[in-house]
């Protein structure tokens, strides 16, 4: 159960729902219920007893491939996070598995996901070593921790669950204007939320602080010092939440490499500006609150190029009627927007009310 396990939190992470949406449908059209009866030994249900006809019928092909422990695989997403995993035999799995490509889209985004981690601990690093541990670090933490989970409802989270199978199904079944309607509609829509979000964010800014870090209040300078940081990383969640609308439409098009590569950025904004910038920040703490303001503009901004050569960069119509629209607010966000704020409110609440911001 330990390796299903881990199986499951590999490859049912949201860079996998978003990587195999668009590319598989091919296959799974392919792979019809005679073929898998004539070409399929018997399957191994690991998780829930389908019939490999019928799931491969009913459901989508999120992964195929030979993984360490199971052998052959074959994964199937019926929705609402529910998954099949099957063995299959080798004719069956090449069939499948040469119009995906999966394995080497793997090792493309791991290896990209991989020097993100990298990154992030010298991040980390550079900046216990610089900064260290006192009344600054303390007030740019909390200022950061606001939009960051902000982040998790407006961008690849939630948003991303919500848009990317809708564009999905645009791109596959409907025509080139109606696909580019959807991304220019979705687009303006996010964009006019974020920018109210972001005015909100940044004239509240001293009652947000307040409210999440009481213990503030009792020192001036400190509380002072976390709200001219929060109102600095506060656009971070626009940018952040536009690069993720951006990713979900280069995965749909099968540019995977680009939305992997793009969280490397932040960590390398945070390790400049930490590492060669401070000194020139009054306090040094304002040095982080603008490489992560800077960070979100490189992560768009190196985004856009290859929206442009794809024909597929946004243009921020508003639309509030459009169907796609409709649809990704009323029947997506809502049920993908209430986990995240049920799972961390709280911790957020107790993380920012804690002694240890006092």
């Amino acid at each position: 159960m330990g390796r299903i396990s881990l199986a499951w939190r590999i490859l049912t992470d949201g860079t996998f729902a978003q990587l195999v949406q668009q590319k598989l449908q091919p296959a799974v059209a392919a792979v019809q219920a005679p073929a898998v009866a004539t070409t399929a030994a018997a399957p191994t249900p690991v998780i829930a007893p389908v019939a490999p006809a019928k799931a491969v019928a009913a459901g989508r092909v999120v992964y195929a491939d030979w993984l360490r422990g199971f052998g052959n695989l074959l994964i199937v997403d019926h929705g609402e996070d529910y998954l099949s995993l099957y063995g299959y035999n080798e004719a069956l799995l090449k069939q499948v598995g040469e119009s995906v490509g999966a394995g080497e889209t793997l090792a493309t985004v791991g290896s990209m996901t991989l020097m993100s981690r990298i990154l992030g601990f010298v991040r980390d690093t550079v900046i216990a070593r610089i900064f260290g541990a006192g009344l600054a670090t303390d007030a740019f933490f909390v200022a950061f921790k606001i939009p960051n989970f902000l982040r998790r409802l407006f961008a690849e989270g939630a948003f991303s669950q919500a848009f990317v199978p809708i564009l999905s199904e645009y791109k596959n079944r409907r025509g080139e204007d109606e696909l580019r309607d959807l991304i220019d509609y979705v687009s303006g829509m996010l964009a006019l939320a974020l920018f109210v979000v972001v005015v909100i964010g940044v004239l509240a800014a001293p009652y947000i602080i307040y409210v999440s870090a009481p213990g503030f209040a009792r020192d001036p300078g400190k509380f002072n010092l976390t709200v001219d940081l929060l109102r600095i990383t506060f656009p971070y969640i626009l940018f952040i939440s536009l690069t993720a609308l951006a990713g979900g439409i280069l995965n749909t098009f099968s540019r995977f490499a680009v939305p992997a590569f793009t969280p490397v950025l932040l960590n390398v904004s945070f390790i400049v500006f930490a590492a060669w910038l401070t000194p020139y920040f009054d306090p040094p703490a304002k040095a982080l609150a603008w490489a992560v303001f800077t960070g979100g503009v490189l992560q768009l901004a190196f985004q856009i190029p290859f929206l442009w050569r794809m024909r597929a960069l946004p243009r921020f119509k508003l639309n509030l009627q459009h169907e796609g629209v409709r649809r990704v607010l009323a029947r997506h966000i809502g049920p993908n927007i209430a986990p995240p704020v049920i799972v961390q409110a709280p911790m957020a609440i107790t993380y920012l009310g804690s002694g240890i911001w006092s």
